[in-house]
């Protein structure tokens, strides 16, 4: 009986998770990829699960074999769908919903033929199928079932196959881009050093992928005499998917350490919405501890910040920003910066994009901010105007609402807090 509820343990924690991402994690950009991928998780963990318990009778693997040719494949494009949030934070697009037709198909033709072939004649084969693999196909030859066999256990075995090749050129080739390293996972690990989301999940997908290829090579003669090892592969299932979805509760942070993890409803937010000023009563209350304001630009211009597709650029963008301090000018357009770096504005747009998971304009706003806030403590006595033309502002209406947007404070409500 433990053997058994340790083997089918994988689909209830993938369950778990999915409750534990709505309650934590349901305002984060990447939310209804990752729910998707984990609900066709415990799909898959469920049929995977009657198919490693030995008394799993013939009915049963037959009804599930055929959920099996949908949540299958079905895993590597939601999962695709998950990493293009982590690395874009994009909408998904329609042309990439074009996976699902794979799994649609496969789900299709198999319920035609099982209607087809018949419940006996399928559960027959299911049977001899489950004891003596692909030679299976051999007794059958030449009856209904054996198209069955050609057009829906073969085309399975090669979608998914064509499918982890794809998964594994994808990790490689942005492996490559974004410079991911072993230093970095064990500075994580050892150093309580930060590391990208998306390079976390990686390594816990490429080991995920790794124990699903090596069970799904195992015929189920062994499996059925070898029932402790199934519980020790049970136990690295729910080990792993419960770090996947575990780092899948920070999609919205940039960079997370050890410590972060052990906070995961801080990170209930969508990218973009940084922690800037606190509500009024805490910067009261900061500031009796004799605490200097927090730097919005220094959030921004983090020194872990990379871009990999041309680092030079990132490095005099953020020259001109902070040294040349260009963002003070008015008028300042994506146009004026990418001629100054000899660049289009195409470029440049998205270089801030992915690199800093903020728009240009929202960019330069936060920067203007954070030199107004400076320019206040310095200047108490100026009038609205004059700090609106100081710090980039066309208006002091404009200066006012956008200081008010990003800090949640009026400049004056915010400059009184600091006596």
């Amino acid at each position: 009986m433990l053997q058994a509820l340790i083997i089918f343990m994988p689909f209830a924690v993938c369950l778990f998770w999915v409750m534990m991402h709505a309650l934590l994690a349901s305002r984060t950009e990447s939310f209804s990829s990752a729910a998707f991928f984990f609900l066709n998780l415990a799909i898959y963990m469920l049929v995977d699960s009657c198919y490693s318990w030995g008394s799993t009778n013939v009915h049963t693997m037959a009804t599930f074999s055929l959920a099996a040719q949908f949540s299958g494949p079905c895993l590597i494009p939601l999962l695709m769908l998950y990493l293009g949030k982590l690395r874009t934070r994009k909408p998904s697009r329609s042309i990439q919903m074009v996976w699902m037709m794979l799994p649609a198909a496969l789900l299709t033709s198999g319920l035609v033929l099982y209607i087809l072939v018949g419940h006996n004649a399928f559960e027959a084969f299911i049977s001899e199928f489950l004891n003596s693999g692909h030679l299976a196909a051999a007794t059958f030859k030449g009856s209904a079932v054996y198209y069955y066999y050609l057009w829906d256990i073969i085309a399975y075995n090669a979608v998914m196959i064509l499918e982890i090749l794809f998964l594994s050129i994808y990790m490689i080739r942005q492996a490559f881009r974004r410079n991911f390293s072993a230093k970095h996972v064990w500075n994580f690990l050892f150093k309580n050093g930060k590391i990208a989301p998306i390079e976390l999940q990686f390594v816990f997908i490429s080991l995920t992928t790794i124990l699903f290829i090596v069970k799904a090579n195992l015929y189920r003669p062994w499996i059925i005499s070898h029932q402790n090892y199934m519980v020790g592969f049970a136990v690295l299932e729910i080990v792993l998917v419960s770090l996947l979805a575990w780092t899948a509760l920070f999609s919205s942070a940039d960079r997370i350490s050890m410590e972060d993890m052990f906070s995961a409803f801080l990170y209930n937010r969508r990218p973009g919405e940084m922690d800037r000023s606190p509500e009024p009563e805490q910067i009261r209350r900061v500031n009796t501890a004799g605490y200097i304001p927090h730097s919005l630009s220094a959030g921004i211009f983090s020194t872990i910040r990379t871009y990999p597709e041309d680092e030079s650029l990132r490095e005099n963008f953020e020259h001109l920003m902070q040294d040349e301090q260009l963002f003070l000018q008015p008028s300042l357009s994506l146009g004026d910066v990418a001629v100054r770096l000899r660049s289009s504005k195409t470029i440049i747009s998205k270089m801030v994009n992915e690199t800093y998971r903020i728009g240009f304009p929202e960019l330069l706003n936060t920067l203007r901010v954070d030199y107004a806030q400076q320019y206040l403590l310095g200047h108490r006595r100026a009038k609205q105007d004059e700090i609106a033309k100081q710090c980039g502002f066309l208006s002091a209406s404009s200066f006012n609402n956008t200081f008010k947007r990003i800090c949640g404070v009026t400049p004056k409500l915010w400059l009184a807090s600091f006596k």
